[in-house]
């Protein structure tokens, strides 16, 4: 009989050329084949936001504002909001916190040096406000949806630059639920968590800047809202005084649409 070879691989370009190069056959077949909706492909199935919760891009610029100040205050503001509503959903007493995938944030940047200042703005200013956060208010002003974090861990890096060994504990703290003692409250990574960075949990993602490669960035946000359950949200943080960031914020909506 002669030999069958099965090969998988995510993306496939000249399969045809390089199947004939490599093993000498010039038929190439694709199993299974394609059906006849392009929204099932057998490998994977494309369902309606009214049937599943759909993963949520929000673009966010301030005109006349430093872009680390503008990061440090929707940092405050994720970390906030999702506080509250942890507390409000029953915290650690319920265990099937619907709140508990966005007490997480998941920091994507596109460079190793916006990365290390962003990490020094999470370790010395939102670190020390957001444990006072909710009650920075005026004299008589209403609580409002933010509430104070007592607590804060260490900063967790996922780069090229952090070891294999630390890179696996970070995988598994980061699966952990938030009454976990081991847990992470802020995450900061580069495209390395592009591909297989499968935590069902996460659901919170910041990315600071327009995409430089939409594909890498497309699969990078891909990391949040993997499960019905928790579903993503990814919230852009853009430099209005730059064109390529202006041109994305003001096609923002079209732009993740279409893409």
């Amino acid at each position: 009989m002669r030999p069958k070879i099965v090969a998988s691989t995510a993306t496939v370009r000249r399969a045809q050329d390089q199947i004939q190069a490599l093993f000498a056959r010039s038929l190439t077949q694709v199993f299974p084949p394609p059906g006849p909706d392009r929204r099932d492909s057998f490998f994977a199935k494309t369902v309606s936001a009214a049937q599943a919760p759909a993963r949520r891009y929000v673009g966010i610029a301030a005109q006349g504002r430093n872009p680390k100040v503008v990061m440090r205050k929707v940092w405050l503001a994720l970390m906030g909001a999702a506080e509250r509503a942890y507390r409000d959903a029953g915290g650690q007493a319920n265990p099937d916190n619907p709140a508990d995938p966005y007490m997480t944030v998941l920091g994507y940047f596109n460079s190793l040096r916006e990365l290390g200042g962003a990490r020094r703005i999470l370790e010395e200013e939102v670190r020390n406000t957001v444990k006072s956060y909710g009650q920075r208010r005026r004299i008589g002003e209403q609580r409002g949806l933010f509430q104070d974090r007592r607590t804060f861990s260490e900063v967790v890096e996922l780069t090229s630059r952090v070891p294999t060994d630390q890179v696996a504990e970070a995988r598994r703290r980061l699966g952990a639920s938030f009454d976990a003692t081991d847990r992470v409250d802020c995450a900061i990574a580069t495209n390395m968590i592009s591909v297989g960075l499968d935590i069902p949990r996460l659901g919170l993602m910041v990315v600071l800047g327009s995409p430089r490669v939409p594909p890498s960035t497309f699969q990078a946000t891909s990391r949040v809202g993997r499960v019905d359950e928790a579903p993503g949200l990814v919230v852009t943080l853009l430099n209005i005084h730059k064109p390529r960031d202006r041109s994305h914020y003001e096609r923002f909506r079209h732009f993740h649409e279409t893409f």
